[in-house]
């Protein structure tokens, strides 16, 4: 029969016990004996690294094409369960916009009120009031008639 583990800490004695529960498996989630209603991704990855110790061909006791076998219906199953947790996650946030480049600013102008220097002599000294400037003898209007 079919040897599903419900528990996280799944431990078959031998690889041939392994062997047959991942033959006589159907589904990816009964393959790795995780809890189908429950199952993390870290449950997957417990699952897949019991079973995979149990299995490697390098590693396992039983004969070589059945452990191979069964050792690749394994990594099978842990790569469907895997993408099953990648269309879950939320996908990652999408980058802001670059900003738009900024002129720089002009530099601030001081108020025409203020003095240019400061200090007593600034007060002091006399200001000159504003005039507006006169023609240049060059460009002199001819008087209206």
């Amino acid at each position: 029969g079919n040897r599903l583990r419900q528990s996280s800490s799944m431990q078959w004695a031998t690889s041939e016990d392994a062997i047959l529960h991942v033959e006589s498996s159907r589904t990816a989630v009964a393959i790795l004996g995780v809890n189908p209603s429950t199952w993390t991704e870290a449950d997957v990855g417990q699952a897949y690294r019991a079973l995979a110790k149990l299995l490697h061909p390098d590693r396992s006791s039983a004969e070589a094409g059945r452990s191979q076998a069964a050792f690749q219906k394994v990594h099978e199953a842990r790569g469907a369960l895997k993408s099953i947790v990648a269309r879950r996650a939320p996908p990652p946030p999408r980058p802001a916009p670059p900003a738009p480049a900024q002129q720089p600013r002009p530099a601030k102008r001081a108020p025409a009120s203020k003095p240019a220097m400061a200090g007593k002599r600034a007060k002091l000294a006399p200001q000159k009031e504003a005039r507006p400037p006169e023609p240049s003898p060059k460009r002199a209007k001819p008087a209206a008639q």
